[in-house]
């Protein structure tokens, strides 16, 4: 994966060195700007989609994640003792 990969990379940095630095700058400004729209858009997906109001009756029908159901396990984090360790 990684030949195909460098052989890709060599390939592009060729092109782009052989492009004038005015449509070097042209292809630039066209990336960045769907790159921004693309952002944009799914920042602005997320938040329409947040606006929703879910039920109540629906959440609490939800059954109780437990570590096992759950992708993330939070181990709870040990307290210091004020004595550090001594008696």
């Amino acid at each position: 994966m990684k030949r195909y990969y460098d052989k890709l990379h060599f390939y592009l940095k060729r092109k782009l060195d052989s492009l004038s630095p005015r449509a070097h700058q042209r292809l630039v400004i066209a990336l960045l700007t769907v790159y921004g729209l693309l952002s944009y858009f799914f920042m602005a997906r997320l938040i329409i989609e947040r606006k929703k109001d879910i039920p109540v009756e629906k959440l609490i029908d939800l059954p109780i994640r437990t570590h096992k159901d759950s992708l993330i396990i939070i181990k709870p984090l040990k307290k210091i003792d004020k004595n550090d360790g001594k008696g």
